[in-house]
């Protein structure tokens, strides 16, 4: 079955038409003719596989044998040698088909009578009375190339020579009814056997015509194969070799003299660079593509060689037309007719250009392979068979540190390079082990090559036989090896960075989460703190309460700063300034034992950062310093500079960005302490993480976190026993570059009236932030998502003066909730609370009309001040 679809648009909509069609005949047809194909182009030595139906046409041949029988007057059917049955009888009797060969018995007699006259005999037909029923039958054998194939037979027809009694005999032999048998009998058609004999004849000649007709189908069939055959193989090799002349930069041309015509290979138009379709197929337009210094050369020679009738070689350059410079080799002769005039010109053309280019370079040298050795950038050597070192490069001595004067054999080679004799010998015996197993081929060896001055090089050998002379070629792997273990090591840095920032999102959501509950307990102390007398003795305890919150806040900020999203208040400054106002601080915190020497650089270019954040950074940095010095005592330096860095020298660092190249203001921490080893500067930046009897482990970590969120880069560098250096480097700020608004100014607590409506998902930040605004005198209105706060706003709008909005929350985000706000009320003051840092935040809402920014947890002051600023 066949399907074909076609998309059809049919009133307005889109159909796909489907047409099925029945190919079974078809693909009978054409199996047909395929084993047609395979047989009359078998070879005549397998002719025994061949069938007769695979060289005839069974339907045009069963219509030429039901037309004889029928012509003739006699029963006809074509069978194999074996009396099987190929063709449909043709005009068989009732008596033969109704009767005799309806039983077992006379059907067998009748393949044997079958099989009997289709015999092969070259001399004529086989005519001889049916051994079956007695009546008469005839026939010729069909063959090809000598092997009989079918059989064509004729009969049953009676003449005067049957006998009746016999006929009745075989009926009762059969079985069968005596009248209707003989009934059947009489109609067989009589003819006199003369006549049967000459039908038999004429039968014997188309047998023959058709034998010589297969063996002609098949020698033409042959015949067409083999011509297809020798077409493919000359396409074949015409691709060949157009291939050949591809590799080989090689295209071949013929002119023709008389004409002036011009005819270039595929490889002709490739070196030439130009498309067939545009151009002028001429001498004169072949000129016209060399280079103008050689055209007349060129020209001159050709006219030369035709005079001379002599060869045609010539180096010429061709002139491209993007102004490249080829070079071609050009070898042709001529061809001339009796009288000696010159009928055409044929030839090749190779690319030479890169072996013109090889030549010329070779050329500044007087020994031109010698020139190649010694410009190479691998070390080569030559000795000959008997072991003497005759020839070693510059190269060879600026590796190895070696004179042919220090190596004159290879004995002394061995000795130089491989001192270890276990390693030598090994050594000596791979290279001859390789060496006979490629019978003098080249090969190449790993091995480890000491240099003069002791230094030892992984190099890969190459040695090949050159004559009576052995080249050596070493090609040094050492820096490639480094390379290797230098991106094993970087693969395990990103691993180590990766690690820190999983970690980084890790402690921005605890101190996001924890900030919310510290908002509930700050919040609330504050309001007892209010509600209370100052003589109250609890007063006492609940700022007890509020002081370990605000530990338990700083420990938050420390844990944001180490993710990045610690609270910044941005501005311009000079590092070294800010070191130098931090030095009576910086002396003081250090061990008595321990001395700070400060390396300022002046006029250094300002950074955009948090100051408070960068003095953190500096007092972590030295603390961890003087803790690394002990009770021994040493010397911590504080230096400050600015660096021009590329980003290869920035991605070495411990955060996972990679900043651009560019000015970078850095100031770095050294001292003469204890060091660590690699094992603890890969978990110096965990959270956490500690070498000390007390601590928390956050400083090194908030110190990450800071500098990943001023976009800088940390570099550190250790050695056990002699001391470790941070450098912490900041872009430089640029002169577009601006200060971004601060924190909220300060003002007096707030008592003012109207409604608030407090939308977060948090139910003890809304509880006490509800609290602190009941106390401040406001309503309160409260949801716990963006979608309920909508509603609660569209219901209240009239009522409510302010929004005091949370930015992380599920459903509807504080960006969304504050955007769809602002869109049903495009001058309600909205405050936005978040535990992150305000300069994230500000940034994504900046100019959107932000309100206010307040970071979580905050006390009842710190909300009246923000609403203050708020609602002016």
């Amino acid at each position: 079955m066949e399907v074909s679809l076609q998309h059809l648009e049919l009133a307005g909509s889109k159909v796909v038409l489907a047409v099925c069609r029945d190919i079974s005949r078809r693909k009978q047809a054409e199996d047909a003719l395929e084993r047609r194909i395979v047989a009359l182009t078998e070879p005549l030595e397998n002719i025994g596989t061949v069938a007769f139906e695979d060289l005839f046409n069974l339907s045009d041949l069963q219509r030429l044998q039901d037309l004889l029988a029928e012509t003739w007057g006699v029963s006809a059917l074509i069978t194999r040698p074996d009396g099987t049955a190929i063709t449909k009888p043709s005009s068989f009797t009732r008596f033969c088909s109704t009767f005799i060969r309806s039983t077992e018995k006379g059907k067998r007699k009748c393949m044997i009578s079958d099989a009997t006259l289709g015999r092969y005999d070259p001399s004529g037909p086989v005519v001889q009375t049916c051994l079956s029923a007695g009546l008469c039958g005839a026939g010729a054998s069909i063959t090809v190339g000598g092997r009989h194939i079918a059989s064509w037979l004729i009969g049953q027809v009676r003449n005067e020579r049957q006998d009746e009694e016999k006929i009745l005999e075989y009926c009762r032999e059969l079985g069968l009814d005596e009248k209707e048998f003989c009934e059947a009998y009489r109609q067989v058609p009589f003819m006199p056997q003369e006549k049967f004999e000459q039908i038999a004849h004429a039968l014997f000649a188309l047998a023959n015509q058709l034998s010589t007709t297969a063996y002609q189908n098949i020698q033409q069939a042959r015949f067409i194969t083999e011509r297809k055959r020798v077409e493919d193989a000359l396409r074949k090799s015409e691709r060949k070799l157009r291939e050949a002349q591809h590799i080989a930069r090689l295209g071949n041309w013929e002119l023709d003299l008389i004409t002036n015509t011009l005819q270039w290979s595929d490889g002709t138009y490739e070196i030439f660079e130009i498309d067939p379709d545009e151009f002028d197929a001429s001498f004169e337009a072949f000129l016209k593509q060399i280079h103008p210094d050689d055209r007349e050369m060129v020209q001159h020679l050709f006219a030369e060689c035709v005079e001379d009738r002599a060869a045609y070689e010539i180096s010429h350059r061709l002139l491209m037309k993007d102004g490249r410079i080829k070079w071609v080799h050009e070898i042709g002769r001529n061809e001339f007719d009796p009288e000696g005039r010159p009928l055409k010109g044929i030839g090749t053309v190779q690319d030479i250009t890169e072996l013109k280019q090889a030549e010329e370079a070779l050329l500044e040298s007087e020994a031109r392979f010698r020139m190649v050795v010694e410009s190479s950038p691998l070390p080569i050597g030559f000795a000959n068979r008997n072991g003497r070192v005759e020839y070693v490069n510059p190269k060879f001595s600026e590796k190895f540190g070696y004179t042919i004067d220090d190596i004159p054999t290879l004995g002394k080679w061995f000795r130089c390079a491989f001192p270890d004799p276990l390693y030598r010998s090994r050594t000596v015996e791979r290279l001859r082990r390789t060496v006979d197993r490629l019978e003098s081929s080249t090969c190449g060896i790993e091995m480890d090559v000491t240099c003069r001055d002791g230094s030892v090089r992984n190099i890969e050998l190459f040695r090949t036989f050159m004559g009576n002379k052995t080249l050596a070629v070493f090609n040094d792997l050492t820096e490639r090896k480094q390379m290797e273990e230098e991106r094993l090591r970087f693969d395990a840095h990103m691993r180590e960075v990766q690690k820190l920032e999983s970690l980084g999102v890790l402690a921005g959501g605890i101190a996001h989460d924890f900030n919310n509950l510290l908002m509930a307990i700050l919040g609330y102390a504050d309001l007892a703190l209010l509600a209370l007398s100052p003589a109250s003795p609890v007063c006492q305890h609940i700022e007890e309460i509020m002081r370990a919150s605000h530990r338990a806040a700083d420990l938050c900020r420390q844990m944001l700063a180490y993710s990045g999203k610690g609270r910044f208040v941005v501005s311009r400054c000079d590092l070294s300034e800010v070191v130098r106002e931090m030095g009576k601080i910086l002396d003081v915190s250090v061990s008595k034992k321990s001395a700070v020497r400060y390396v300022l650089a002046d006029h250094l270019p300002e950074v955009e950062s948090d100051v408070t954040q960068i003095r953190q950074v500096i007092m972590n940095l030295i603390t961890n310093a003087s803790d690394a010095l002990g009770g021994a005592g040493g010397v911590i330096t504080v230096t400050t500079g600015c660096l021009e860095c590329d980003e290869a020298y920035l991605s070495e660092s411990y955060l996972p960005d990679h900043p651009p190249g560019g000015l970078y203001v850095y100031i770095e921490v050294s001292d003469t302490g204890c060091g660590m080893d690699s094992a603890t500067q890969g978990k110096i930046f965990d959270p956490f993480f500690t070498t000390k009897f007390v601590g928390r482990g956050l400083g090194l970590a908030a110190v990450l976190g800071i500098v990943r969120g001023h976009r800088g880069v940390i570099k550190v560098s250790s050695e056990v026993g002699k001391g470790t250096t941070f450098r912490i480097l900041l872009p430089a700020a640029t002169r577009e570059s601006g200060a971004v608004q601060g924190t909220v100014e300060q003002g007096e607590p707030l008592k003012g009236g109207g409604t608030v409506l407090v939308i977060d998902d948090d139910p003890f930040v809304m509880a006490v932030a509800s609290a602190m605004l009941e106390k401040l005198g406001f309503e309160v209105l409260t949801a716990v998502n963006g979608r309920e706060g909508l509603q609660v706003f569209r219901t209240h709008r009239g009522e409510i003066a302010c929004v005091l909005l949370d930015l992380m929350m599920p459903e509807m985000g504080g960006e969304e909730t504050f955007q769809e706000l602002r869109n049903l009320q495009d001058d309600l003051p909205v405050i936005l609370s978040s535990g992150f840092n305000e300069q994230e935040v500000t940034q994504r809402f900046a100019g959107k009309g932000l309100a206010g920014f307040i970071q979580k947890p905050y006390s009842v002051a710190n909300l009246s001040r923000v609403l203050k600023s708020a609602l002016g």
